[in-house]
């Protein structure tokens, strides 16, 4: 089997490492240095903006395609895969803008009956300063269209309601996504995340629950990011609460959106009063997608082409690997409002890898994002610039696994969290 991975981050690299290892084909457009290094893959250079190269791609190598960036799904690369025939893996457009408007998201799930916080959509930025002036904070904004991860922030207060007013809608530092805006019950409780994989037939495939940890400083201080780092599997969540999740949010989810097909991730707030949607995602999130797939038994590749075709019902169910998975992400200086790149890092092999691997019981690898490979050296070129993962018996031992990875990668102003799962761990 040969698979088209359109993208060029950490879980584009996550997903090139799991379907190699169960033997698949990949071809990744355009990949990055890190993808381009590992063995047995071939890259294209390709841009995930660039549909009609991008079906051709697939139609010459008869590969079943699968988009990792949210911005081709968005503008409808998956209707036009299936308008020639081509096995495509994602959803359509219709389907794909329960990520691309957070308006529509919110308003298609309080039609479901989806529980949620309760929201409020602004189009003039006077109307929505007003609203804050009569509202008890915190408060959650959201930009209505895709910013990468950082169109969401917590208000603490009037002032900083104001700020991110003007900052989004005035000042556009999201340019239209900023537009609208949405503001959100601010929610109290614990988060998860989950991913659903559904088929045109409707039928569904569920994954085991992963936490992201979105802050980039410890303790869950500072602005919100795509993603410092994830822990897989999660003990506080239970698996009745999985089945609830499944019965109360993808069911109805996928009730109101008949024809959603591919991947849907769902990032959770689990409250006294149960679980509700924070935000939907129509493809494989970051960086969670590093700490499920190592956990997968059942073959990724098999299940992208079964859903692919409409005959996900053959796999059955998805199988787990005992233990857990940690990932790590390491960031540049200024990460993330103004990222510092170029510099030089150390304590990497030829192939991207750790040049000094830890003694360790666990698996370690390092994952590339914002990376290049110039003269034979390794340097930033990403905010997020990489990540180092460790699949082991527990979570302690993949907590540490991870952190003696991070602890053999270095360069001027790298950044990282301590508390990566933590809690977990101990």
């Amino acid at each position: 089997m040969t698979i088209l991975e359109v993208g060029s981050d950490a879980r584009t690299h996550m997903l090139t490492r799991k379907l190699r290892s169960e033997g698949h084909s990949v071809i990744c457009a355009p990949g990055n240095d890190g993808i381009f290094y590992e063995p047995g893959v071939v890259t294209a250079d390709v841009k995930p903006e660039d549909h009609a190269r991008l079906i051709s791609l697939a139609d010459m190598t008869k590969a079943v395609t699968i988009v990792l960036p949210e911005g081709p799904l968005v503008a409808g690369i998956g209707d036009e895969f299936r308008a020639v025939n081509r096995l495509f893996f994602g959803p359509s457009r219709a389907g794909a803008m329960l990520e691309g408007s957070k308006a529509y998201c919110c308003e298609t799930l309080a039609k479901a009956g989806v529980p949620m916080g309760k929201f409020w959509i602004f189009d003039d930025p006077e109307d929505a300063i007003h609203f804050l002036e009569k509202i008890t904070f915190p408060i959650v904004i959201k930009a209505d269209g895709l910013c990468a991860g950082k169109g969401v922030r917590i208000l603490w207060s009037l002032e900083e309601g104001i700020q991110a007013v003007t900052a989004f809608m005035v000042d556009k530092i999201f340019k239209e996504s900023g537009a609208r805006i949405i503001f959100q019950e601010f929610l109290n409780g614990y988060e998860l995340s989950m991913f659903a994989i559904r088929d045109k037939n409707g039928f569904v495939l569920y994954t085991i629950f992963s936490q992201d940890h979105k802050p980039v400083n410890d303790g869950n201080k500072g602005p919100m990011t795509g993603g410092m780092g994830a822990f897989a599997p999660v003990s506080l969540a239970s698996t009745e609460l999985w089945q609830l999740v499944i019965d109360r949010i993808f069911t109805p989810t996928f009730e109101a959106v008949e024809d959603y097909e591919g991947i849907l991730y769902a990032g959770l707030m689990v409250t006294d009063s149960g679980p509700k949607v924070l935000e939907y995602n129509c493809r494989f999130g970051d960086p969670e997608t590093e700490v499920v797939l190592p956990l997968l038994k059942t073959n990724l590749g098999e299940t992208i082409q079964a859903a692919a075709e409409g005959e996900l019902e053959r796999i059955g169910k998805l199988e787990w690997h005992d233990g857990a998975c940690y990932y790590v992400g390491m960031t540049v200086e200024g990460y993330p409002d103004a990222p510092v790149t170029g510099d030089v890092i150390s304590g990497l092999d030829d192939h991207g890898q750790l040049a000094c691997p830890p003694d360790h019981d666990g698996e370690i690898w390092v994952l590339h994002a914002g990376t290049e490979r110039v003269g034979g050296v390794w340097k930033t070129k990403g905010g997020r610039a990489l990540g180092v993962g460790c699949k082991a018996q527990n979570h302690k031992f993949a907590f540490g696994g991870a952190y003696k990875g991070v602890e053999r990668i270095s360069w001027r102003g790298e950044h990282h969290r301590n508390d990566i799962g933590i809690h977990a761990a101990a």
